[in-house]
Protein backbone atom coordinates (compact mmCIF):
# COMPACT_ATOMS: atom_id res chain seq x y z
CA UNK A 1 0.00 0.00 0.00
CA UNK A 2 0.97 3.93 -0.41
CA UNK A 3 0.70 6.52 1.72
CA UNK A 4 -1.15 9.82 1.66
CA UNK A 5 0.73 12.33 -1.09
CA UNK A 6 1.36 15.52 0.34
CA UNK A 7 2.39 18.59 -1.90
CA UNK A 8 3.95 22.17 -1.24
CA UNK A 9 5.55 24.77 -2.69
CA UNK A 10 8.80 25.65 -1.74
CA UNK A 11 10.73 29.24 -2.80
CA UNK A 12 14.49 29.12 -2.99
CA UNK A 13 16.31 31.98 -3.57
CA UNK A 14 20.01 32.59 -4.86
CA UNK A 15 22.32 35.76 -5.31
CA UNK A 16 25.28 35.72 -7.43
CA UNK A 17 27.74 38.57 -7.58
CA UNK A 18 29.68 40.09 -10.90
CA UNK A 19 32.21 42.67 -11.10
CA UNK A 20 32.45 46.37 -12.14
CA UNK A 21 30.80 46.46 -15.94
CA UNK A 22 30.71 42.85 -16.70
CA UNK A 23 28.27 40.33 -17.50
CA UNK A 24 30.13 37.69 -16.61
CA UNK A 25 29.83 35.93 -13.15
CA UNK A 26 32.49 36.57 -10.57
CA UNK A 27 34.27 33.42 -10.14
CA UNK A 28 36.80 34.90 -8.60
CA UNK A 29 34.77 35.27 -5.86
CA UNK A 30 34.18 32.54 -3.14
CA UNK A 31 30.76 33.10 -2.04
CA UNK A 32 29.78 33.66 -5.13
CA UNK A 33 31.17 30.46 -6.55
CA UNK A 34 29.44 28.80 -3.23
CA UNK A 35 26.37 30.46 -4.37
CA UNK A 36 26.21 29.08 -8.00
CA UNK A 37 27.09 25.35 -6.71
CA UNK A 38 24.34 25.56 -4.57
CA UNK A 39 21.87 26.73 -7.06
CA UNK A 40 23.04 24.07 -9.52
CA UNK A 41 23.02 21.24 -7.10
CA UNK A 42 19.30 22.40 -5.81
CA UNK A 43 17.89 21.81 -10.07
CA UNK A 44 20.29 18.40 -10.18
CA UNK A 45 18.23 17.60 -6.54
CA UNK A 46 15.13 18.40 -8.38
CA UNK A 47 16.23 16.31 -11.33
CA UNK A 48 16.66 13.48 -9.70
CA UNK A 49 15.86 9.89 -10.02
CA UNK A 50 12.96 9.96 -7.35
CA UNK A 51 11.16 12.92 -9.61
CA UNK A 52 9.49 13.92 -6.20
CA UNK A 53 10.66 17.57 -6.71
CA UNK A 54 9.25 19.58 -9.47
CA UNK A 55 10.51 23.13 -10.80
CA UNK A 56 7.40 25.45 -11.29
CA UNK A 57 9.18 28.44 -12.40
CA UNK A 58 12.30 30.05 -12.13
CA UNK A 59 12.69 34.18 -12.58
CA UNK A 60 16.10 35.71 -13.18
CA UNK A 61 16.25 39.42 -12.10
CA UNK A 62 19.73 40.90 -13.26
CA UNK A 63 21.11 44.10 -11.44
CA UNK A 64 23.13 46.83 -12.13
CA UNK A 65 24.73 49.78 -9.89
CA UNK A 66 23.66 53.53 -10.31
CA UNK A 67 27.72 54.12 -11.08
CA UNK A 68 28.28 55.05 -14.82
CA UNK A 69 25.61 55.86 -17.82
CA UNK A 70 21.63 54.43 -17.40
CA UNK A 71 21.83 53.05 -20.80
CA UNK A 72 24.76 50.71 -20.09
CA UNK A 73 23.82 50.02 -16.93
CA UNK A 74 20.20 49.08 -18.81
CA UNK A 75 22.44 46.44 -20.89
CA UNK A 76 24.51 45.44 -17.78
CA UNK A 77 21.42 44.45 -16.11
CA UNK A 78 19.85 42.15 -18.89
CA UNK A 79 23.57 40.36 -19.63
CA UNK A 80 23.67 39.80 -15.99
CA UNK A 81 20.01 37.62 -16.18
CA UNK A 82 20.63 36.19 -19.35
CA UNK A 83 24.27 35.01 -18.49
CA UNK A 84 22.54 33.06 -15.72
CA UNK A 85 19.47 32.05 -17.62
CA UNK A 86 21.68 30.57 -20.30
CA UNK A 87 24.01 29.00 -17.29
CA UNK A 88 21.04 27.02 -15.97
CA UNK A 89 19.61 26.31 -19.96
CA UNK A 90 22.77 24.81 -20.63
CA UNK A 91 23.14 22.25 -17.62
CA UNK A 92 19.31 21.85 -17.72
CA UNK A 93 17.83 21.77 -20.95
CA UNK A 94 15.04 20.51 -19.64
CA UNK A 95 14.06 23.98 -17.51
CA UNK A 96 13.97 25.83 -20.75
CA UNK A 97 10.10 26.57 -20.52
CA UNK A 98 10.20 26.97 -16.72
CA UNK A 99 12.86 29.54 -16.46
CA UNK A 100 12.66 33.82 -17.56
CA UNK A 101 14.28 36.89 -17.24
CA UNK A 102 12.58 40.11 -15.87
CA UNK A 103 13.12 43.36 -15.70
CA UNK A 104 11.41 46.17 -13.27
CA UNK A 105 10.16 49.75 -14.02
CA UNK A 106 13.95 50.93 -13.73
CA UNK A 107 15.32 47.95 -15.93
CA UNK A 108 16.61 46.84 -12.62
CA UNK A 109 19.42 49.64 -12.88
CA UNK A 110 19.53 50.52 -8.52
CA UNK A 111 18.58 53.64 -8.11
CA UNK A 112 20.64 56.24 -6.17
CA UNK A 113 17.95 56.80 -3.66
CA UNK A 114 17.89 52.89 -3.30
CA UNK A 115 21.99 53.80 -2.02
CA UNK A 116 21.40 55.55 -0.05
CA UNK A 117 18.30 53.88 1.89
CA UNK A 118 21.04 50.89 1.85
CA UNK A 119 23.43 53.17 4.03
CA UNK A 120 20.72 54.93 6.19
CA UNK A 121 20.76 51.35 7.77
CA UNK A 122 23.98 52.03 9.49
CA UNK A 123 25.12 52.71 12.95
CA UNK A 124 28.01 54.67 11.80
CA UNK A 125 27.50 58.46 11.95
CA UNK A 126 29.82 59.07 8.84
CA UNK A 127 28.17 56.46 6.79
CA UNK A 128 24.91 58.09 8.13
CA UNK A 129 26.57 61.54 7.39
CA UNK A 130 27.02 60.21 3.49
CA UNK A 131 23.29 59.19 3.38
CA UNK A 132 22.69 62.72 3.99
CA UNK A 133 24.74 63.80 1.54
CA UNK A 134 23.79 61.70 -1.22
CA UNK A 135 19.69 62.83 -0.17
CA UNK A 136 20.68 66.43 -0.89
CA UNK A 137 22.32 65.86 -4.36
CA UNK A 138 19.38 63.87 -4.95
CA UNK A 139 16.88 66.91 -4.32
CA UNK A 140 18.79 69.08 -6.48
CA UNK A 141 19.59 67.29 -9.44
CA UNK A 142 16.81 65.17 -11.42
CA UNK A 143 17.36 62.35 -14.12
CA UNK A 144 19.69 59.70 -14.09
CA UNK A 145 22.92 60.19 -14.73
CA UNK A 146 23.16 63.98 -13.21
CA UNK A 147 23.91 62.96 -9.70
CA UNK A 148 26.85 61.46 -9.99
CA UNK A 149 29.12 63.97 -11.03
CA UNK A 150 28.22 65.63 -7.96
CA UNK A 151 28.94 62.80 -6.32
CA UNK A 152 32.14 62.15 -7.43
CA UNK A 153 33.71 65.43 -6.13
CA UNK A 154 32.78 64.35 -2.80
CA UNK A 155 36.35 61.81 -2.39
CA UNK A 156 35.50 59.92 0.42
CA UNK A 157 32.24 59.59 -0.43
CA UNK A 158 32.66 58.30 -3.23
CA UNK A 159 35.34 55.98 -1.74
CA UNK A 160 32.94 54.65 0.52
CA UNK A 161 30.22 54.13 -2.06
CA UNK A 162 32.19 52.67 -4.64
CA UNK A 163 33.90 49.83 -2.27
CA UNK A 164 31.58 49.35 0.25
CA UNK A 165 27.88 49.59 -1.04
CA UNK A 166 28.01 49.29 -4.64
CA UNK A 167 29.24 45.64 -4.81
CA UNK A 168 26.36 44.68 -3.27
CA UNK A 169 23.83 45.89 -5.91
CA UNK A 170 25.88 44.39 -9.27
CA UNK A 171 24.30 41.10 -9.07
CA UNK A 172 21.41 38.52 -10.06
CA UNK A 173 18.70 36.90 -8.24
CA UNK A 174 17.47 33.97 -9.06
CA UNK A 175 13.89 33.09 -7.61
CA UNK A 176 12.45 29.49 -7.75
CA UNK A 177 9.28 27.88 -7.34
CA UNK A 178 9.60 24.45 -6.42
CA UNK A 179 6.67 21.53 -5.74
CA UNK A 180 7.87 19.59 -3.65
CA UNK A 181 5.80 16.25 -3.61
CA UNK A 182 6.04 13.50 -0.56
CA UNK A 183 4.99 9.89 0.11
CA UNK A 184 3.29 9.65 3.84
CA UNK A 185 3.93 6.85 5.45
CA UNK A 186 0.43 4.98 6.30
CA UNK A 187 -1.39 5.58 9.50
CA UNK A 188 -1.85 2.45 11.43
Amino acid sequence: KVGKMETSKVPANFKLDFEVGKESLNMNDSLTMLECNKMLDMFRQSRGSDNNVTVLGITVRGYSSPEGQFARNRMLSRGRANTVVNLIKREFPNLSREIKAELDENDNVVPWQAVADVMKKSTDPVVLNYASIIDNVLERKSGYDAPQSELRTHKELWAYVKDSVLPSVRRTEIVTELQLTRILPLEE
